[in-house]
């Protein structure tokens, strides 16, 4: 999948979210060292392409996961 068909997809999940979505904006926009860590990690997994899609997910939770994440 190539990087647009990827900001397309972010896009529509975006989209379908109805509550709260403010929310995160609104405290990343608080904390400007964790929006630009938060930005050079999502920039990092868009435009890297030498992993299949479904394991950089996996890795995602996993670390997730590992930091007491919910998700």
């Amino acid at each position: 999948m190539n990087l647009f068909a990827k900001l397309r997809a972010y896009g529509r999940v975006l989209r379908g979210g109805c509550r709260n979505r403010s929310d995160l904006g609104r405290r990343l926009l608080r904390r400007p060292q964790i929006l630009l860590g938060v930005a050079a990690y999502e920039l990092a997994l868009l435009g890297s392409s030498a992993v299949d899609g479904g394991i950089k997910s996996l890795a995602s939770i996993k670390a997730a996961s590992r930091v007491g994440c919910l998700f």
